[in-house]
């Protein structure tokens, strides 16, 4: 099988970095919401420790080729997308979460998104050295960018 080494590790480094983001926006929140430094520091542990979880889960199953069956009703894919769905529907209506959501300037979201850019710079290189077709880069069909 033809892989592509920077790729992959852009990619991977790529995830180190939205989730050294991610907390780090929690830890300040978290901070700017009045809560104390230790359960911060807790809260912010047991983040990391979930969304590494997830994340190695959806690597393993990836890597298995578990995810690669789209002939299953419902797709295989739910195992992947359902739990941070929920998990974000919990968060959002939680009223101890809604304070922390008071505390978080909008413009964090949207500075996250510029992962975005990286993601398409990725892509094409995929494409660039032919496993990734044409469409799924930003001169084909993919709106994304």
């Amino acid at each position: 099988m033809k892989t592509d080494l920077l790729s992959q590790s852009g990619f991977f480094l790529l995830t180190l970095l939205c989730l050294y983001f991610i907390l780090s926006g929690l830890f300040l929140a978290f901070s700017r919401a009045g809560m104390e430094g230790s359960i911060r520091r807790q809260w912010v542990l047991r983040a990391g420790l979930v969304l590494t979880g997830w994340l190695l889960l959806s690597a393993a199953l990836a890597y298995s080729g578990y995810l690669a069956e789209f002939s299953t009703v419902p797709p295989r894919m739910l195992v992947i997308i359902f739990p941070p769905l929920v998990a974000i529907l919990l968060l959002t209506f939680s009223a101890g979460f809604k304070r922390v959501l008071i505390h978080t300037p909008p413009q964090w979201l949207f500075y996250l998104q510029g992962f975005r850019i990286v993601v398409e710079l990725l892509l094409w290189r995929l494409f660039a050295v032919g496993l990734l077709p044409f469409q799924m880069t930003f001169e084909g069909w993919n709106f994304d960018v």
